[in-house]
């Protein structure tokens, strides 16, 4: 409702004043009030066996969701004006909140594996959650500067002659989306098997590669190469991470839990922005990715570690 009345509020603006910004700090009140509290029922209602799984095609739907309305709201905008773009949101959001009213769910059915609450396992599922937080701020920080910097890196490559063909961004972010999408669908399945940790490796060992070749790139064709690998790592990992650290919550904090996911996937995918601005004024886009590189390298030996630390104490609690 906060999110529709805002989109009202919206028609009554005729220049760029600081009551714009009030209007768009209630737009963003109204998104955390509705995905963090989503988020979290959907992480409680999924069942842990299929936990990865569902939060890939919860993923995949936010993603629908964003190029869907993108491509609604550039139709309504083009063929006829912006009064009528705001009402379209406001209409659109007050239905979903008239729906919300008649959804009824129940969480979990006491029948899943609960994890324990005392003695060393608890000790070491904090440590696989804290490295999981970890990297879901790191994945956010990643996944943010790629989609917000490659368009005007791509630029940068053509203004100051490395490339002499213009390369689509379009192209590069529309293939890497898909080919999330895509994994997320046909692959989901062995994010919560056996398989799981060789899959988090491929993936960690493709986001890596991704950002050492992205400085690499001159060609349309070699962009969409590494959109692919981009698409293919950071599509399994996400939701991987995600539930990995659900699964090893207690029951009694997961909805915190949830909402703290959340909130460091945000902050990674907004805040980093501000840094890597700042590397790029100051020694370019090439400078940027290798750092955002490091970064990542940073991110993934602690939350080894921490996995490492976790098992070991877990296993010992085992065994006693």
């Amino acid at each position: 409702l906060l999110h529709s009345v805002t989109a009202l509020l919206y028609l009554q603006v005729e220049s760029i004043t600081p009551v714009v910004y009030l209007f768009r700090l209630m737009q963003g009140l109204g998104h955390v009030c509705v995905f963090t509290p989503l988020f979290v029922e959907v992480g409680k209602i999924i069942p842990d066996r299929f936990k990865a799984r569902g939060i890939g095609y919860f993923a995949v739907a936010i993603q629908f969701g964003t190029a869907s309305g993108s491509a609604v709201g550039d139709y309504v905008i083009k063929n006829h004006d912006w009064k009528t773009y705001f009402i379209t949101i406001a209409v659109i959001t007050f239905v979903c909140a008239c729906v919300c009213q008649f959804i009824k769910g129940e969480s979990g059915s006491g029948k899943e594996k609960q994890v324990k609450d005392s003695g060393n396992s608890y000790v070491a599922n904090m440590n696989l959650v804290y490295g999981g937080l970890i990297m879901i701020f790191v994945l956010g920080a990643v996944f943010g500067t790629i989609l917000q910097f490659v368009p005007t890196y791509f630029d940068k490559l053509l203004d100051t002659g490395i490339i002499e063909k213009e390369i689509s961004c379009k192209l590069f972010l529309t293939s890497g989306l898909f080919t999330v999408a895509m994994i997320r669908i046909i692959g989901g399945g062995i994010t919560d098997g056996r398989h799981r940790d060789r899959v988090v490796i491929f993936c960690h060992i493709g986001l890596m590669l991704t950002l050492f070749l992205i400085t690499l790139i001159r060609s349309g064709g070699f962009s969409l190469f590494v959109s692919v690998i981009f698409g293919l790592s950071y599509g399994l990992l996400y939701p991987t991470t995600n539930a990995m650290v659900l699964t090893n919550s207690k029951e009694s904090v997961r909805g915190r839990v949830s909402g703290l996911l959340t909130m460091l996937f945000e902050a990674g995918f907004r805040g980093f922005a501000l840094i890597a601005g700042a590397v790029v004024g100051a020694a370019g886009y090439f400078s940027m990715f290798y750092f955002l590189l490091a970064f990542y390298v940073v991110g993934v030996l602690l939350f080894m570690f921490l996995q490492y630390k976790g098992r070991f104490f877990l296993r010992g609690s085992y065994e006693n």
